[in-house]
């Protein structure tokens, strides 16, 4: 049966035309490839390439084999680096799911920093999805702990949620717009603006909400759509218009930007969510070390 190093042995072959660069690249001898080619060759009933004395060249066969060995190779692998991620995850000791926030970046480091020190024999595994991914893989216990919104969860049985920090929702501004200096922003003035929000799919409830709201209060509005907070940052800083988003997920200490209270009544809560039965030491410590370092940031 044919296996996946005479096939990687012939994809390498056919893209250098020369046995010596392959066997070096391979870490084999130059017979062994030729071994291997003629041993292909003789499986697969026709022949690969054209020798000579000065030059080694793809047959048509050979040209139509390598076209379509190329994407049978990289599926190949693709399922392999897919299985073993999944492998990782179910083996960890800890996995962890976040969405990608701009806090989330700057404290997980710290975090799993802390973690490896206390816990020097623990593996860690980290996911970074869409808050509805997140949510099945706590449910099917691919996580032991996702970052996200209590209003994203509290729908969900036994699940158990910490609480790190408190919010509301806030208009992020380019530098110099015109709305940077107000202690609060009322719907009504975003009317004319360029809004950025977040997909549908992939926003929180209370996100989805605020963003209905502002649509029927400011039909005159362009509305442009991220997937990601980050996304919506990088529009921003790009001068696109003002992304409306909770008060916890972006950076305090930006000169690029500026953050404006949003002047609705619609408190946050932000923190980790858990199955409830987790009572492990390190469960508590994993708790423990993300209050002290979210309260930090």
């Amino acid at each position: 049966m044919m296996d996946f190093q005479k096939l990687d042995l012939f994809l390498h072959l056919a893209e250098t035309l020369n046995f010596s660069t392959t066997a070096d690249a391979l870490h084999i001898s130059q017979p062994a490839v030729s071994k291997a080619i003629q041993n292909l060759e003789d499986e697969l009933g026709f022949q690969l390439f054209q020798r000579g004395r000065r030059y080694v060249r793809l047959t048509e066969s050979g040209k139509s084999f390598y076209e379509d060995c190329k994407h049978i190779t990289a599926n190949m692998n693709l399922a392999i680096n897919r299985a073993r991620n999944i492998s990782q995850r179910l083996s960890s000791s800890l996995a962890i799911g976040y969405t990608g926030t701009v806090l989330e970046m700057q404290c997980l480091p710290h975090l799993v920093k802390k973690l490896k020190k206390e816990y020097s024999v623990t593996q860690f595994y980290l996911s970074n999805s869409s808050h509805t991914i997140l949510q099945q893989q706590l449910l099917n216990g691919e996580c032991d702990f996702i970052f996200t919104t209590l209003d994203d969860i509290e729908q969900l049985n036994n699940i158990h949620f910490t609480n790190l920090l408190e919010g509301n929702f806030i208009c992020l501004l380019p530098p110099k717009h015109r709305l940077r200096h107000c202690t609060a922003i009322r719907i009504e003035e975003l009317a004319n603006e360029n809004l950025i929000f977040i997909n549908a799919l992939q926003a929180p409830p209370k996100q989805s909400a605020i963003q209905r709201l502002i649509s029927e209060q400011c039909p005159n509005a362009s509305i442009y759509f991220t997937d990601s907070i980050i996304l919506s940052h990088t529009l921003v800083q790009g001068d696109v218009g003002i992304a409306i988003m909770p008060s916890f997920v972006t950076t305090k200490d930006s000169s690029q930007l500026f953050a404006v209270n949003l002047a609705v009544d619609c408190p946050l809560w932000y923190g980790v969510a858990s199955k409830s039965e987790q009572k492990s030491q390190i469960f508590g410590d994993f708790i423990r070390l993300a209050k002290e370092i979210f309260s930090e940031n």
